[in-house]
């Protein structure tokens, strides 16, 4: 596809119409550049779901489980009309998840 062939977090979700597409490598895409490394290839693990291979790093049961996770947590507070679809189906296998609590355990004095 290349470069210019994914424009758009739709277009990545194209790529679930190659239901055996299991190898991915997905670089230098400015639509991900915005992105940590780290939220980047959860973003993308979770909107891949047949994916087990993600540029060149094989994904993990463990690693798919955070990343959908991470997605549903990404997307609970964007507009209903504008959370993917994805979104809905791992609201199904998962449910609905509160946002992570942040915990600072730094001494009081």
């Amino acid at each position: 596809m290349g470069k210019k062939g994914l424009q758009s977090w739709e277009d990545i979700d194209k790529l679930n119409s190659f239901p055996k597409l299991e190898e991915v490598r997905l670089l230098g895409i400015p639509l991900l550049q915005p992105y940590t490394t780290e939220e980047r290839r959860k973003l993308v693990i979770a909107r891949l779901p047949s994916v087990s291979k993600l540029n060149g790093s094989v994904v993990t049961d463990g690693e798919r489980e955070d990343s959908e996770r991470f997605f549903i947590r990404y997307y609970v507070d964007v507009p209903q009309e504008e959370v993917p679809f994805r979104y809905h189906e791992l609201i199904t296998k998962y449910g609905k998840l509160e946002p992570l609590a942040e915990v600072d355990l730094r001494p009081q004095s």
